[in-house]
């Protein structure tokens, strides 16, 4: 199904920004690096229970020496989307930026804003996911062709320096933006990562047409695991095949640390840890059925850590709120102290940082607006410490989830299984196809596996989210709106969902139509 174009630029989101913002005067305002993984799973790391142990030995460690979030979340599960919303305080759907086209070119963004304020601001990698590229106003910009594609700390350690050596010269505080690629498919040591990096057509993509003598070299991670030494994660069918993609996941996690460790050390050996305000998340989660391009919690839910010694207390865990990542602007800039536009979406999180009180952080808002094909995947959600409601839109028997990692062994190996198991059919069904409506509760089920919106003894609970989720979509115009209404007035006909276990017919189709090529995405 083909729904009418989401897009929907607010008028009155660009003029948030010409409000005058006056900073507070401070002799030392402090410096600010954000450092994002892409596609990293929130339970990835060890901190967070992660299961494969020296995994991440960079992150618990910048944990330890300051605070993490049990209860994360981005707002959108895709990089460009979750990415602009950090860097602005709006929402996707009022800054225009659902997809991979860009935001409204009136909206004014963190960094041009700590840049009027005195601050340098540079940005290392995942540039292009941040359009356009004039309202960010850098001072300092390394991409994919300077950073072996986002995947060598070694790199990232240099141009760190190299930026904080400039920001001494002029005598400013900085803003930092490392953005590593891991770990975002292909993955590290496999043979889809072989083809990324040596077929041309991925270096003019990704490096502008650069000859391969000028782009520089992956670096192989500190420990690459094998087969075995990582589980498969509960929402997912566990096959051999999955083993070894979960096994070469993990290695770009540890490389993603790699280069954690190295821009860390890099603001270190500069003097600059004490005066530094460090925050790191992933801008999704992992690229697995389940996870990244939707709503469910394993999509949205990220690592989310912060260190500022002498603010943040060492060793600090936040149990009780559950922050997102549209918090993330109206922080900084309190942080620099700077003025909070009173009309920005998200909340400062510095009294948190601060005092580790709950703030009445509640819930975390989540949608998916549009596909790597460009298709609209109109979703919602609530994301709560308990419970998660998503609202799919698009479900409707017929249109078919799209995701990138059709192109990588876990789809497929989950495709092959369910020709001759039920359970792996229906797992996999249920992820093309999804249902209206979704409702997980994770204290009982934290992987969700059990759809509980049909479950009688859970009505109240449904109806709570239903409410709290149109007050949001009210409040922000979200554009899809009045569609929620009718269909919350029974106007829209309720797909629940593959009902039959042994749908085998179905899934024989499906298998079809995957050897056919039918499901490759960009």
């Amino acid at each position: 199904m083909k729904f009418s174009c989401l897009r929907s630029v607010l008028s009155w989101a660009a003029l948030i920004w010409i409000i005058p913002v006056s900073p507070i005067l401070a002799e030392d305002r402090p410096n600010i690096l954000l450092i994002t993984a892409d596609d990293m799973n929130w339970d990835s790391v060890g901190v967070y229970g992660g299961p494969v142990k020296t995994a991440t030995p960079n992150l618990d460690r910048l944990a330890r020496e300051g605070m993490y979030f049990k209860y994360a979340h981005v707002n959108v599960a895709v990089c460009a989307p979750s990415r602009s919303i950090i860097m602005t305080g709006l929402y996707a759907h009022q800054s225009g930026a659902m997809g991979f086209a860009g935001m409204d070119s009136r909206t004014r963004t963190l960094s041009a804003l700590l840049r009027a304020n005195g601050y340098l601001v540079g940005i290392i990698d995942k540039v292009g996911h941040l359009k356009p590229r004039e309202i960010f106003e850098w001072d300092y910009v390394k991409d994919a062709i300077d950073t072996g594609h986002g995947r060598s700390p070694g790199l990232f350690k240099k141009h760190t320096a190299e930026f904080l050596a400039r920001a001494a010269d002029e005598q400013k505080p900085f803003f930092l933006m490392a953005n590593s690629r891991d770990p975002h498919r292909p993955f590290a040591g496999s043979y889809q990562e072989w083809q990324y990096l040596n077929e041309p057509k991925n270096r003019d993509e990704e490096n502008f047409g650069q000859p391969p003598e000028k782009i520089a070299a992956v670096e192989t991670p500190s420990h690459v695991y094998k087969t075995g030494e990582a589980p498969v994660p509960g929402f997912l069918v566990d096959t051999r095949d999955l083993r070894d993609e979960v096994s070469d996941y993990y290695s770009s996690v540890r490389r993603c640390d790699d280069m954690v460790g190295a821009v860390l050390e890099a603001v270190e050996e500069a003097g600059h840890k004490e005066n530094t305000l460090v925050l790191f998340l992933s801008d999704n989660g992992m690229a697995f059925p389940f996870a990244k391009f939707s709503c469910y919690s394993h999509g949205t839910r990220t690592p989310f850590i912060a260190r500022w010694p002498g603010v943040i207390k060492p060793n600090t865990v936040n149990e009780n709120d559950v922050v997102s990542g549209i918090d993330i602007t109206p922080t900084f800039l309190e942080a620099a102290g700077l003025k909070i536009p009173g009309e920005m979406e998200g909340r400062s999180l510095l009294p948190l940082l601060k005092s580790n009180v709950a703030a009445g952080f509640d819930r975390a808002y989540t949608a998916f607006y549009i596909s790597a094909l460009e298709e609209e995947v109109p979703t919602r959600a609530v994301q709560e410490k308990q419970y998660g409601y998503i609202f799919n839109l698009w479900a409707d028997g017929a249109s078919q989830a799209q995701a990138e990692f059709y192109k990588g062994l876990a789809l497929r190996s989950m495709i092959e299984a369910g020709m001759t198991d039920s359970d792996a059919a229906q797992r996999v069904l249920y992820f093309m196809f999804r249902t209206r409506e979704e409702l997980y509760d994770f204290e009982a089920d934290p992987d969700g596996l059990n759809n509980l919106a049909r479950n009688s003894a859970y009505h109240e609970t449904l109806d709570r989210l239903r409410s709290e989720l149109l007050k949001w979509m009210e409040k922000t115009g979200d554009p899809i709106t009045e569609k929620y209404k009718l269909y919350l007035k029974g106007e829209y006909e309720d797909f629940s969902g593959p009902r039959n276990p042994g749908e085998l017919r179905r899934m024989r189709e499906v298998y079809r139509r995957y050897q056919a090529g039918e499901f490759e995405t960009r």
